[in-house]
């Protein structure tokens, strides 16, 4: 499935807002990545998971990334962010600010 990128400014209420979704794939990690998943106990299947789960409510940092799961999960799924391209560029567990936070066991 491929996402649709919306380029240009998004005015909340129009349609141009409805079509501003980000990746709802992943297709590689970073190296920073990498390490903050070894680090903070976070496992590819829980990083896709929250992209495929929050793909459509993805927060655009106006960046080039986009940020998912943050404040939405309740600690089930990590905050994810994720490049244009696709690429997990880190991810945290919710309440840690990026530095190791806590998780919900499922």
């Amino acid at each position: 499935m491929s996402a649709l990128l919306f380029v240009g400014p998004v005015v909340a209420g129009t349609a141009t807002e409805a079509l501003a979704v980000g990746p709802c794939r992943v297709t590689g990690f970073s190296l920073h990545a990498r390490v903050a998943m070894a680090t903070r106990g976070i496992s590819e299947t829980d990083v896709r998971d929250s992209v495929r789960i929050y793909c459509h409510r993805g927060v655009n940092q106006g960046n080039g990334t986009w940020k998912y799961g943050a404040g939405q999960s309740g600690g089930l799924y990590p905050v994810v962010i994720i490049n244009n391209n696709g690429n997990v560029v880190t991810t945290y567990w919710d309440g840690s600010g990026g530095g190791g936070g806590w998780r919900v066991d499922r």
